[in-house]
């Protein structure tokens, strides 16, 4: 089932819900016109006490009867909205004369239960004998319901014959009003609940099995799932596979994407290994809505896992939705400082910085920057990373310098140390990184050119300094 059917699907459950809600309002206003009825009939204020007794008297008697025909309603209408089961094919037996092969052994064949269709049976039954009945003695209906109205009006005082008109109307009244919600209802949400229960191969239930096998779709980050070609998740992280992010993809099986794509969300419960399963799945599809779905329902249920928190601002990341994935963001490190989780704090710190410098503003920049400080202040170990963004911010600092006319040296000095910082370490990913940044016409392990967005360090291209650690002269 795919996003489009999915919205069909909660658009058509929406507007029938709507029809249920109406049904109900109208079965609430008749009973507040019954009301004013007993109050009525109830007596004049020389009899107070009796007035009122009286009153409730009428209430209790009309109550009764509504519920009576609302009950019958919706039994009706239950009886006729139960689904009907698919009953499974017996084998084929080989046609007279053909020849049959005869096993090697004897195979035991395990033993196949089905679901008991008894109240299915009845069902039918009964709907039919309803029908049938109905037809035989409709010429008969009027004098039934008059009966019945003379009888009610004695229960409910007053003059009879407005007795007997408000009880046939609130019986005939309540009676279509319970069939069609008894309908509803069992269309609605009965009827999908039952193959859910019934059946041990259903959508949710297979792809639960399914994720329960494959750990990694809880354990592995987000980004993992990401399909390499996508420039929003290559931002998301930094990095690409060219210098190892995502180079080990623990990708979904092509089993656990189909169940996935049958099984609405709705299905799976609040489960948050579940949901979690269940979005990184939708991330290897590129459905990034309905992962974000399934991160907020988990974040719901834990609103306290700061790293529940950082896989939905990643899908807002995603998702181009910049100002609520800074927003998730902040809060997983206010949760991580809170659990002093210092590593995990300075982990999602450095994502932050990350992400502010996809921003190219110099009040981003200098924002990151002071992210990185904070790290090393609060004694947090940073990794290598927060040295190709401590570059990349200083980068941009000098670009917005020169371009404004304002003395930049400064941030070149601290670009120049930290790329030769960098270089020192002889880490290859982050040297091929760095260097990523700074040459403008780096090709990727598919011949193919660099993303233009990674251009940080491309303002010193044709600087001496930095040619000599990045472009170093060959032999």
């Amino acid at each position: 089932m795919d996003q489009t059917e999915r919205e069909l699907r909660r658009e058509s459950e929406g507007k029938v819900a709507l029809i249920i809600q109406a049904v109900l309002i109208f079965a609430a206003i008749g009973l507040v016109f019954q009301l004013l009825f007993a109050l009525g009939q109830g007596g004049d204020c020389g009899t107070c006490t009796w007035g009122v007794l009286k009153s409730v008297q009428i209430v209790a008697f009309a109550a009764l009867n509504t519920i009576c025909a609302f009950a019958v309603g919706i039994l009706i209408g239950f009886l006729f909205g139960i689904p009907k089961t698919e009953r499974p094919k017996d084998d084929p037996k080989p046609a007279p004369g053909a020849a049959q092969a005869a096993p090697a052994e004897p195979m035991r064949r395990p033993t196949n239960y089905i679901v008991n269709a008894n109240l299915e049976e009845i069902s039918d039954w009964l709907t039919k004998i309803i029908v049938g009945i109905g037809l035989i003695e409709l010429r008969n209906v009027p004098g039934y319901l008059t009966g019945y109205g003379e009888w009610a009006a004695a229960g409910l005082g007053g003059d009879p014959k407005i007795g007997a008109v408000v009880a046939q109307t609130v019986f005939v009244a309540y009676l279509v009003l319970g069939m069609l919600a008894g309908y509803l209802i069992t269309r609605l949400y009965v009827a999908p609940l039952l193959p859910r229960i019934d059946t041990p191969g259903s959508p949710e239930t297979r792809f639960k099995r399914l994720a329960s096998e494959d750990p990694d779709l809880v354990n592995k980050p987000l980004r993992d799932f990401v399909n390499p070609a996508d420039r929003r998740g290559r931002q998301a992280d930094g990095k690409t596979a060219e210098d190892g992010a995502g180079a080990d993809k623990a990708m979904p099986s092509p089993e656990t994407r189909e169940a996935a794509r049958a099984v609405p969300l709705e299905a799976l419960g609040r489960k948050v290994d579940v949901l979690r399963a269940y979005a990184s799945t939708q991330i290897a599809d590129v459905n990034y809505r309905e992962a974000l779905r399934a991160l907020q329902i988990a974040v719901e249920v834990e609103p306290d896992n700061a790293d529940l928190h950082f896989d939905l601002a990643y899908c807002f990341w995603l998702l181009d939705d910049t100002r609520n994935a800074f927003a998730e963001l902040d809060t997983a490190r206010t949760l991580a400082r809170r659990a002093k989780d210092l590593a995990r704090w300075g982990q999602l710190s450095e994502q932050w910085a990350n992400w502010k410098l996809y921003v190219e503003t110099p009040t981003a920049a200098r924002e990151a920057l002071a992210a990185l400080d904070e790290i090393v202040t609060a004694g947090a170990t940073p990794s290598g990373a927060s040295l190709v963004y401590r570059a990349a911010a200083n980068g941009q600092l000098f670009r917005h310098a020169k371009a404004s006319g304002e003395d930049g040296t400064a941030y070149r000095a601290t670009a120049l140390t930290t790329v030769t910082t960098i270089r020192d370490t002889r880490d290859p990913g982050l040297i091929a990184w760095i260097t990523r940044l700074w040459d403008p016409y780096f090709k990727e392990s598919n011949g193919e050119l660099k993303d233009t967005s990674e251009n940080d360090l491309e303002v010193f291209f044709d600087d001496p300094a930095f040619k000599a650690i990045l472009a170093p002269p060959r032999p």
